[in-house]
């Protein structure tokens, strides 16, 4: 535990901070709880950005299911879950990638949400030109995502803010977001004030760039 304290700076303090975020309640389960409470009210569906793993909302058994169980069996409990049904999207042909904005566009979930790991590397990219170039298709991805959110969806809740953002650390609590589908009145405010699918992102939305 000093050695963890010692990454993060202030000693017993840090200790402490550390053993209250393991002792405390898990944010990726608090995601789903408040999903599910939502539920509970009616029909919900939420959308995921990437393929679930252990950083997504506990919303079905095998939600943090590791890699090797196979795709199809992890995409089969994705689609069994209900009371929030679940989504990720997957194109037709069987392809899939990362920030895929038909997620918005054809889907249209009542809920999409994210963690700190699927954001935070790419924001951080997005900013370095010397790293930049590298990921360059996988940062516009993101780029043309947060866009599209921001058009139809605004944030509803953080979950676990002020957790650890070194990766190894940050599996204790990773920050979650959930956004929530604006009323249609406020998207078509939006469509018309912003007719282009792209918009200029300077949102203060912390998303995806937290």
């Amino acid at each position: 535990m000093l050695s963890v304290a010692g990454l993060l700076g202030g000693g017993a303090a840090a200790a402490a901070q550390m053993t209250m975020w393991m002792s405390g309640p898990d944010s990726r389960e608090q995601t789903a709880a408040i999903l599910k409470a939502e539920a509970a009210k009616g029909p919900v569906t939420v959308g995921l950005v990437s393929d679930p793993w252990f950083y997504s909302p506990t919303l079905y058994p095998m939600a943090t299911a590791p890699r090797f169980v196979p795709v199809d069996q992890r995409d089969a409990a994705m689609r069994e879950a209900t009371n929030p049904a679940v989504v990720r999207y997957v194109a037709p042909d069987g392809g899939r990638i990362n920030w895929d904005t038909r997620l918005i566009d054809e889907v249209q979930p009542d809920f999409i949400v994210f963690s700190s790991f699927e954001a935070d590397d790419l924001a951080r990219i997005a900013a370095d030109p010397a790293a930049r170039p590298k990921f360059e298709a996988a940062v516009k991805d993101m780029e043309r995502f947060r866009d599209r959110l921001n058009q139809d969806y605004e944030v509803w809740q953080r979950v676990g803010a002020g957790g650890p953002r070194i990766h190894d650390l940050m599996y204790i609590r990773p920050e979650m977001w959930i956004w929530r589908k604006k009323p249609k009145s406020a998207t078509d405010s939006a469509s018309t004030s912003n007719p282009s699918s792209t918009t200029s992102g300077t949102s203060g939305a912390p998303a995806p760039t937290p």
